[in-house]
């Protein structure tokens, strides 16, 4: 396969961004605008036609899902063998296998259990309640979200860094790292470690970042740190919402400035929406006070877009089920809300109306499902002995009750030895 076959039916910019051979580059690629098509062929491209192997390619991605999907198409582009050695998945993925491999210098096993929210905040309560009650668990969890090392935040939140200073301390025991402090812990490693990091300097030439303007502190400098000969981030800062979980859209509006030498290119034109649509984003995304200079050009017509604008709850359902009833299909309708008691009351009204529905939210997680959840639990136990927190979960789905498991608890510190090696 030859480059002339990986850039059939794209366009200049297109090209442009699958050939290039700057070593560093910025894609500006607007939604619709085949960002998914042109990172996947840039690194088929390399592999065939320049001759660098996908275990030298690094491939990040914001969501576990996009990174299955480019590399299912990579896997199509390249063949399975090639495809299959590449590492297209998320920040916190990558860090895993980084922390599996050599997080031993940190004194953590290989076989280490990740908490999750959930996890977390079980375990903060517990040692809340044994530290006397004396903070809250928002505002550990605040500083636990915000706070780099906690003992420089010591003398500002005492209370809130003894807390997830000891919460630490049982990760520790349990063998188990937080979600959340993850790539941290990448970067300490590296950091104390510099021979760790030249392991995975020498061994990534190329390095890819997709929706780089989703990108936060922690994912900067990891990325920062490989300084890896070849960069290519591509992302769209009009797209950058997730600055509420510490995304910073700066990262993307100020690469080229940090970076040069880097070649940007803009993917403007946009193959999902209409001219109508496309219209209606650009009036709005105008008035953003920084912004990089694009604009998205459409190549299909449709229907006039209106916009209303309602004073209530109430004022949203009467005009919703006015939409509806003036519909005879409403196959291509879609709802979004902020809330879930939105969605309870306006299922209220579709079912009033007799009108199916498919309803999608956190609970329909099949993770959650109370089933699914216990066979993870023992799962998580049989990898990792040493997570108390697993261990207890699995005696209460074995019945076990809450006082035998505190009798239990009592003597593995007696012992000194943990939960799992006291037996029953």
């Amino acid at each position: 396969m030859q480059v002339l076959n990986l850039i059939d039916g794209l366009n200049e910019r297109q090209i442009q961004a699958v050939t290039s051979t700057a070593p560093i580059i910025l894609a500006l690629a607007g939604a619709g605008s085949g960002k998914t098509t042109v990172l996947t062929k840039r690194v088929a491209n390399l592999n065939l036609n320049h001759g660098i192997d996908t275990e030298n390619m690094l491939c990040l991605t914001f969501t576990r899902l996009a990174g299955k999907e480019m590399k299912e198409r990579v896997i199509k582009l390249i063949g399975q063998d090639k495809g299959e050695k590449l590492f297209c998945n998320t920040f916190h993925a990558f860090a895993v296998s980084v922390l599996k491999e050599h997080g031993w210098r940190l004194g953590i096993d290989e076989n280490f259990s990740i908490y999750d929210q959930q996890e977390r905040e079980e375990l903060l309560k517990k040692i809340i309640i044994s530290f006397g009650k004396k903070t809250t668990l928002k505002k550990v969890i605040e500083c636990h979200e915000n706070a780099g090392d906690y003992r420089d935040e010591m003398s500002k939140r005492p209370e809130e860094c003894r807390v997830l200073m000891e919460y630490g301390n049982r990760c520790k025991q349990n063998n188990a790292v937080d979600l959340n402090r993850l790539i941290d812990l990448v970067i300490r490693l590296w950091s104390i470690h510099p021979d760790v990091l030249n392991i995975y300097r020498e061994k990534y030439s190329n390095v890819f970042v997709d929706e780089f303007q989703d990108t936060n502190i922690e994912q900067a400098v990891m990325v920062d740190m490989l300084q890896a000969s070849n960069l290519f981030v591509v992302g769209d800062d009009f797209q950058a919402i997730y600055g509420w979980r510490g995304a910073q859209v700066k990262f993307i509006l100020d690469f080229a400035n940090a970076n040069p030498t880097c070649e940007v290119i803009k993917l403007e034109d946009n193959y999902r929406s209409t001219e109508q649509i496309i219209a209606a984003a650009n009036k709005l995304i105008k008035n953003n006070v920084n912004q990089t200079d694009k604009k998205l050009i459409a190549h299909k017509s449709g229907v006039e877009v209106k916009a209303y604008s309602l004073l209530c709850e109430e004022g949203e359902l009467y005009a919703i089920r006015a939409f509806i009833s003036a519909e005879e299909d409403c196959s291509n309708m879609a709802v979004l809300a902020r809330t879930n008691k939105f969605l309870d009351k306006l299922a209220y009204v579709l079912n009033q109306l007799e009108i199916p529905y498919i309803r999608a939210n956190a609970s329909d997680d099949p993770f959650e499902l109370p089933g699914v959840k216990k066979v993870l639990d023992w799962m998580e136990l049989l990898t990792n002995t040493r997570n108390d927190v697993a261990v207890k979960k699995c005696l209460t789905h074995l019945g076990i009750s809450d006082l035998v498991i505190a009798e239990l608890e009592l003597e593995a510190l007696k012992r000194g030895c943990k939960l799992f090696d006291v037996g029953l």
